[in-house]
């Protein structure tokens, strides 16, 4: 009796460890699954604890509470991530052996961001994990990440014969994917990416600067689709609209509410839903206000008639992306988390991913020791820069070895 009891109270055991396996995993699931295919601000310990039938308790009874379920979410897909570069690597090793052109290498190059970016489940849990808290497993999360897919793509330049670039090249794929991760009208997105990708090559391997009809016919689209966001002057400018950009730079997103930018103009809850109508042209005009104000603001002209020394307008940039703290770029990083994937910032997402950057063409200008950048490289150098960005901020890493990182990936760019 004692025995049939004993193997009853084990067969019990073992099923009670299963579900709960079971619903530690349905969790996991359903984190990726909001991260690949929600608004960022519908998940809630309500919406996922629901989305499987089980009590919001559950989060801390099998991760200790929220933020170690993300990491647990981050992880296993970082497993499935590796499995994936593993297999393209594998794939793409017949490439070394054979003399490559510039337009294959950026084909390439723009097809694996590509492919990546098909990859939405495993795309989007690498760039929730960039959002992490910089503490704690958190931080082991994000340097997993940076780890693999700095792997990656120093694995891919050796490939295409861009080994002495690989740090451009991997801060480059970066801060692209992320672009790219804006979906608004599939063929459009891949031929920017596939010119933007041509950009950056010409440059690594003759110094040329390549062409931007593509990107220049996706600004004229947008313009189109969603005609006054971006136009200098086309909007009155209020309280309410700096208002809105003051506390995008300096809380993100997630600070930019009615009730903060009312309180942030001194007026009322009522006066500024009447005034922007909505959530999304509330962060419309937070991000238009804020892009006028820190990236057109000046007189134009008299900016590009100014000349810095090459070697001294790298070190202003480097110290920029190592300090992390330009409001513009944080801006970018903290808007597109918000509308990867509602369809209600649809042309939101096509205006951020390509538009008008005259502070950084001026940038861009004195790095090429005056040479005249085209757009796409622009962009190019943009995305270098945002990727660069990113693979030093998990703040673990000593300030030089970031300096250093930031520095080798944008050398290339400047001509002495």
């Amino acid at each position: 009796m004692t025995k049939t009891t004993s193997a009853a109270d084990k067969g019990s055991k073992k099923n009670e460890k299963s579900d709960q396996k079971g619903r530690s995993d349905a969790l996991i699931s359903a984190v990726i699954h909001h991260w690949s295919a929600s608004p960022d601000d519908a998940l809630s310990v309500r919406s996922l604890t629901s989305s499987i039938g089980t009590a919001a308790s559950a989060i801390d009874y099998y991760f200790g509470g929220l933020e170690q379920l993300y990491v647990s979410a981050s992880l296993r897909s970082l497993a499935d991530a590796k499995v994936w570069m593993e297999s393209v690597i594998c794939d793409l090793a017949c490439l070394g052996d054979q003399p490559m052109s510039a337009g294959l290498r950026s084909f390439v190059i723009a097809s694996l961001i590509d492919r990546w970016i098909g990859e939405r489940p495993l795309a989007m849990a690498w760039r929730r994990t960039k959002s992490f808290p910089a503490k704690g497993e958190a931080v082991a999360a994000r340097l997993a990440w940076d780890e693999a897919w700095t792997r990656l793509w120093t694995q891919l330049a050796e490939l295409l014969g861009l080994g002495k670039h690989a740090d451009t090249l991997v801060a480059f794929a970066d801060g692209e994917a992320c672009r790219h991760l804006l979906e608004w009208k599939p063929i459009l997105d891949a031929s920017l990416l596939q010119e933007t990708a041509q950009a950056l090559v010409a440059w690594l391997d003759a110094g040329q600067v390549a062409g931007d009809g593509c990107r220049l016919a996706y600004r004229s689209g947008v313009t189109a689709s969603f005609a006054d966001m971006f136009r200098n002057g086309g909007r009155s400018e209020t309280s309410f609209s700096d208002a809105a950009a003051n506390l995008l730079a300096r809380e993100g997103r997630s600070g930019v509410t009615f009730r903060a930018v009312a309180k942030e103009a001194n007026s009322t809850l009522g006066v500024v839903s009447h005034h922007f109508g909505s959530k999304s042209n509330l962060l419309r005009e937070a991000l238009c206000r804020l892009y006028e104000r820190e990236a057109m603001t000046g007189d134009r002209e008299a900016q590009f008639k100014q000349e810095i020394a090459p070697s001294i307008m790298l070190d202003e940039i480097v110290a920029a992306i190592a300090i992390g703290t330009h409001p513009v770029l944080y801006a970018y990083d903290e808007i597109e988390l918000a509308i990867y994937n509602d369809p209600e910032f649809i042309d939101l997402r096509a205006a951020v991913r390509c538009m008008d950057d005259p502070s950084g063409t001026w940038a861009v200008k004195n790095l090429l020791g005056g040479q005249q950048p085209s757009q796409a490289l622009v962009a190019a150098i943009s995305s270098v820069c945002r990727g660069a960005g990113h693979l030093i901020a998990t703040g673990v890493r000593p300030a030089d070895n970031s300096n250093a990182l930031i520095r080798s990936a944008l050398t290339p760019f400047c001509v002495n």
